[in-house]
């Protein structure tokens, strides 16, 4: 999660490019809307996918939600560490963000069951925007 003091309109003009462990995968974001679920493979089969949410927060602000999916449970060890770059259409650097991955396991079917997951969460500064007060309307 992270916020991006960008407009929408600069938004969508932008590339964002998500690295782990300097392989990195980029995506232009032409087209996202508010609340828009981005679904936008960036690799081939087995490589990994992202998702996209967005919200507009205070004026100016975007709210980011990012979904990486490994696609792939071989190789995802803790101290993998990831990269997520905002640039606007003009190139200058919006969201430069760096963090070391710490796995959890997760079983939402049980520990029987097929479906483990192995998750790790970044919380940008000022970007958990999910809990943030909203503005009075």
């Amino acid at each position: 999660m992270m916020t991006a003091d960008i407009s929408r309109e600069q938004l969508q003009a932008s590339t964002l490019t998500i690295c782990r462990n300097d392989v990195c995968y980029p995506t232009r974001l032409a087209g996202l809307r508010a609340g828009m679920q981005w679904p936008e493979p960036v690799g081939r089969l087995g490589k990994p996918t992202m998702e996209l949410q967005v919200q507009s927060l205070e004026e100016g602000v975007q709210g980011l939600l990012i979904y990486y999916l490994s696609n792939d449970d071989d190789g995802w060890k803790d101290g993998d560490v990831f990269v997520v770059t905002l640039k606007g259409g003009d190139g200058r650097s919006i969201v430069n963000f760096r963090g070391t991955a710490r796995y959890q396991t997760v079983q939402p079917n049980g520990p029987l069951c097929d479906g483990t997951c192995h998750v790790a969460v970044f919380i940008e500064a000022g970007g958990d925007w999910p809990n943030r007060p909203r503005p009075v309307q």
